[in-house]
């Protein structure tokens, strides 16, 4: 595969909703060749490299899906949610923890709000700062 453009948008299997910020890796065997990251409507488009044989495509709560190359472009990437989510799961921003998501909510809707509150630099209720990240601001 060589020089090959290729696009596509990354959804969630169930809803179909948008997949924002999902990482499309690009690999030659099991060795990592490029990447390149979804957009907010879960779009993408690359270039890819000499050699490459298969995409890995991922995103938290998500299961990784693996698609052989050469694929007709443009490209659905449905992904399946993982179920049975028992805990919060936190991401930590440069000081900053947020509650990301948690059981029962729809994982796509709470990255966008992520990305909007950090953009937005709004802090609320859902910020928690502990003494060791609270000095690093």
């Amino acid at each position: 595969m060589t020089g090959q453009t290729l696009e596509g948008r990354v959804t969630d299997e169930s809803g179909g909703q948008p997949i924002p910020f999902a990482t499309i890796s690009v690999f030659s065997g099991e060795q990592l060749l490029d990447g390149t990251t979804a957009t907010v409507e879960g779009r993408f488009r690359m270039k890819l490299p000499r050699g490459s044989t298969h995409l890995e495509v991922s995103f938290l709560a998500y299961q990784n899906q693996r698609l052989d190359l050469p694929l007709n472009s443009p490209v659905q990437i449905r992904l399946k949610e993982l179920g049975g989510l028992q805990e919060d799961v936190w991401l930590l921003l440069t000081a900053v923890e947020y509650r990301l998501f948690a059981p029962g909510k729809n994982a796509s809707d709470n990255v966008a709000e992520l990305f909007q509150v950090v953009a937005n630099l709004i802090c609320d209720d859902d910020f928690i700062l502990d003494d060791e990240h609270r000095d690093g601001l």
